[in-house]
Formats: structure tokens, sequence, C-alpha cells
């Protein structure tokens, strides 16, 4: 059954008409790009962490502002080149404006060429967006290469068309690599992105679903395990949402239901985090001690109904499990099996240990956690 009416609306490249949540945000950047149009060029960052609507922010602006006022924007994404370095971030903003840059002439000269087209664009303005912006100090062939320098002295150079410069960056910080002339260009003017919370999440998903499926086919219980999901998970990266929106409607589909339920969204799970399925063959290869580990990650997760707990919380339900089965278990020990549950998929630690195995009944945790210890044979510690 065809539930998917336009499966892009859950892309993360789609932009919607709106951003749910980030409505702060956009109006703050669109009013100063904006106001550049008819004044001095601006340096904008938009600042936050991985997901949270930056990328799609810039987009939706640009795309605003480019229907009201006819401006050209330039745009490179500085992971996704494949050798990052001054002349391909150069080159690639020049080849936007149809030019063929040599690989024979220098980064300098490449720079001067991209000056000389954005002037010719006059009298359209013209915004230049530098995503991923960490990297300018993380990757060693930008490392010195003053890329941020460059991009924010074209007035110096008599190019007066440039609106505004964005750069885009994940973290508070990121700047500090460059050097203390390249961050004075930088300047103050900071649009901060704060991670979403479990509703805004919910909210994200059932609005861009609301566009992507037929009425009706997408439940609401669906949304709200991806989100617990997304956070658990990956971090609260709303694009990881949409992803397993996606992939719990072709799921859906697939099986010929007629709605997209919390089942189809377990499936989805399972296979974009890429959990191993706890089959009996996995059990088997568990140590005892790996098994009560497993078991003390089960319990707390239980007990706090959340897949993200505290290590220390972990570490003491060990040792609670361990005196009632009359065993001991070393410091050393409790670290090995975390990294063997760990390397085998079934935990995955990150600072706060989080919790996810692949087969977990969600909708029922209690249920699977029975069934679960049963098959660790720890059933008596429930």
């Amino acid at each position: 059954m065809r539930l998917l009416v336009k499966p892009e609306a859950l892309s993360s490249r789609y932009v919607p008409p709106r951003l749910p949540h980030r409505d702060e945000q956009v109006d703050r950047l669109y009013s100063l790009v904006k106001s550049s149009l008819e004044g001095a060029m601006q340096v904008v960052q938009l600042i936050g962490p991985v997901g949270t609507g930056k990328t799609s922010s810039d987009a939706l602006v640009m795309r605003k502002l480019g229907e009201e006022a006819r401006i050209t924007h330039l745009y490179v994404n500085i992971k996704l080149l494949s050798e990052p370095s001054p002349w391909l971030v150069y080159s690639h903003l020049a080849s936007q404006l149809g030019a063929r840059i040599s690989r024979s002439i220098s980064a300098g000269e490449t720079f001067l060429k991209l000056a000389k087209l954005i002037e010719r664009e006059s009298p359209r303005r013209v915004v230049v967006t530098v995503d991923e912006a960490d990297e300018l100090v993380g990757a060693r062939s930008l490392k010195g290469g003053r890329v941020v320098y460059s991009l924010t002295r074209f007035q110096e150079l008599g190019v007066s068309n440039v609106a505004a410069v964005v750069f885009i960056a994940r973290r508070e910080e990121w700047s500090v690599g460059l050097s203390a002339e390249e961050r004075s260009t930088l300047g103050r003017v900071v649009v901060r992105y704060p991670p979403y919370t479990y509703e805004q999440i919910m909210d994200i998903v059932l609005y861009r679903a609301a566009e992507a499926f037929k009425k009706g086919a997408f439940l609401e219980e669906a949304a709200e395990l991806i989100a617990r999901v997304t956070l658990d998970l990956f971090e609260g990266d709303v694009r990881a949402a949409l992803d397993l929106a996606l992939y719990a409607g072709l799921i859906a589909e697939n099986e010929g239901a007629d709605r997209v339920s919390q089942r189809h969204v377990e499936k989805a799970v399972a296979q974009l985090s890429g959990r191993n399925l706890v089959s009996e063959e996995l059990v088997d290869t568990l140590s005892r001690k790996e098994r009560l580990v497993l078991a003390a990650a089960i319990l707390s997760a239980l007990q706090l109904g959340q897949l993200c707990i505290p290590l220390s919380l972990l570490k003491e339900s060990v040792d609670a499990l361990a005196r009632r089965a009359n065993e001991k278990i070393t410091d050393e020990e409790k670290d090995a099996a975390l990294q063997k549950l760990h390397d085998i998929g079934l935990l995955k630690v990150s600072g706060p240990l989080r919790v996810y195995v692949a087969t977990v009944g969600l909708t029922d945790p209690e249920e699977y956690a029975k069934r679960f210890l049963e098959r660790l044979g720890c059933t008596a510690l429930l």
C-alpha cells in the first residue's frame, strides 16, 4: 500500500516552507542579511550541534531573499570537498558563477579571480555561505590557508556587492584555531542553535510527516518513539529523526500496512543504528560477567524509563546484581565487559552510557526485559 506521497519531504536536503522551533534564528538571520543588502558587508556565524537546523535556516533565508531581492547565493560545504584546500574552496565557489579554474594557478590567484567574478554580478548582491567551517581549522590542508581572512575582505579589494558571508559551525570555539587576525575579521555576530528537546523533535517529525505521508498514515506514537530514540542514540540530530521516519514508512509500505506504527520505527532503528540483532548465538558468546553487565544495563534503563543511563548508575547496578548472584566482579572486569558489549553493538558507550539493544521492544520494555533476562540466565534478578 502506498503511504509516502512526497518522500523527499523527509530528506535533510529538503527545505520546507518553515522550520518549527527555529523561527527566532531564521528571523534574526533574515534581518541581518536583509539589512546588509543596503549597507556594509555583514559576517555572521551560525553555531550549534549537528542536526539543529543551521544549514536549513541558511537555505530558507537565502531562498526567501532570492525571491525578494534577486541575490546570488554561493555555498560551499568544506566537509564535502574531495581534498579540502584553499584553492578548492575558491574554485568551488567560482564554479557556481560559471568559471572553471585551472589547477596550475595558486590559491591566491584563484581567490582574486573569484573576487572579479563576484564583482561582475553587480548590481546583484552576493551572499557566501561556508558550511562545516570547523574543518577550516580541523583539516591539515586548510590550516594556515587564511580562507576566513580572504572571504571577509572583499570590500578591501573594491568588491562592494558582497552583502554577507555566513560561517556555519558546530562548536562555539571553532575559531580558536584561526590566527588572531582572522578571528578579528569574524566579528561577534553569532546566531546560536540550541539542541532540540524531545517535544520539539516530535513536532518536527509530525510537521514533515504531514507533507510526506498521505493523511492519517503516520501515527503520533511513531513520532514519539522516533523523538525518544533520536535523543538516546543520535544525540538529538533531527536528520536522523527524518531518516527514521522515511525508513519506517518504507518498511510499512513493503509490509502492506495502512499506517506507520511504533513497530515499523523499531525495525528502522535496528537498520539505521547498525546494531546486531541479539540472536541465541550472540548470547552464547557472552561470558557470565558480560551477561551481568548487560542485565544491569537493561534493568537500569528500565528503572529510569530511558535508554541513556549514567555510567556510575550502571556500575552500581552491576555491583548489586553481583552481590545477589554471589559473584565478584572487579572494576577492570566491568570495563572489559563494557568494551566487549560496545564492540559487538549491544551497548554504545559515549561519555554517559547510552544503551540500546537492537531487538528491544521499546513499546513494551518491561516484557522485553523479562524475556531477555531469561535468555541471559538472569531471570531471578528482575
